[in-house]
């Protein structure tokens, strides 16, 4: 089951004493709060997930979870996902390292005994549902939404919205052999902005392997409004085609069989 997403972590270096930074007031949680733990790694997916909905229960787990002493920060092998939601909204989260045993929380690791997530899952199974919807604008998704969080079975919602219209793929042509990408990104960036507004457009550098053996073009991707595609027409500039972006909305529903 592809749940809810990879929340990315920055694991920055932190001091010998960092709890005072880590301190999540609980006094807002309440019987609108649910607490959701859910296995990344699919073949895991739905033994392991699990819901709780005592506020009580809630504040005592969210307090221990970053209780433990303080570790060196790693990148996860093996993730497992607390989320807090409020109002089917996502107020925290946190990630568990399943292998080595530890919490990752804004940036810095704490010692936690895994097995207490097992047992979590085992006495509060929790199966889910996820459902996405696409609209055309931002207002539309919205309306849709409002509309489910009537539902008493929906856990947790998210909507992703529309900055820009659309994007595209633009190629410019390298004038030396020598790479020079900030001046080429300028130049891009230049000539959108004789055609759009500041805000309305972004430039973004494509850097992968079947890119880089091109020695005669430099690539970009294009988040702008349709009619910036449309008037944007340099000579020996290759414009890819347009592609529309939609608002996604993800929702996750309580399924009981």
């Amino acid at each position: 089951m592809n749940k809810f997403y990879l929340y990315l972590l920055l694991l920055l270096p932190f001091g010998a004493q960092a709890q005072q930074y880590v301190l999540f007031d609980t006094s807002t949680i309440n019987y609108k709060s649910k607490l959701i733990g859910y296995y990344k790694t699919d073949p895991y997916s739905d033994k392991m997930d699990f819901i709780i909905d005592n506020p009580d229960d809630i504040k005592e787990l969210i307090v221990s979870f970053t209780a433990g002493a303080e570790q060196d920060p790693q990148m996860p092998r093996d993730y497992y996902i607390v989320t807090l939601s409020q109002n089917n909204n996502e107020v925290k989260s946190w990630t568990f390292d399943m292998v080595r045993g530890c919490t990752l929380y804004e940036g810095r690791s704490y010692a936690y005994d895994v097995k207490k997530i097992r047992k979590l899952a085992k006495q509060n199974p929790l199966r889910v549902k996820e459902v996405t919807a696409t609209f055309k604008t931002n207002e539309e998704a919205e309306q849709f939404l409002k509309k489910q969080q009537l539902d008493r079975n929906l856990l947790y919602s998210k909507l992703n919205k529309v900055r820009h219209e659309g994007q595209f793929t633009l190629r410019v042509p390298r004038l030396t052999t020598d790479p020079r990408i900030r001046i080429a990104t300028d130049t891009v960036r230049k000539q959108l902005s004789r055609l759009a507004a500041p805000g309305t457009f972004t430039v973004l550098y494509v850097n992968n392997r079947s890119v880089a053996a091109d020695n005669k073009h430099y690539t970009f991707t294009i988040y702008s409004k349709k009619d910036t595609y449309d008037y944007l027409d340099i000579p020996k500039w290759e414009k890819g085609k347009w592609g529309a972006i939609e608002a996604t909305v993800f929702l996750y529903y309580r399924k009981y069989k």
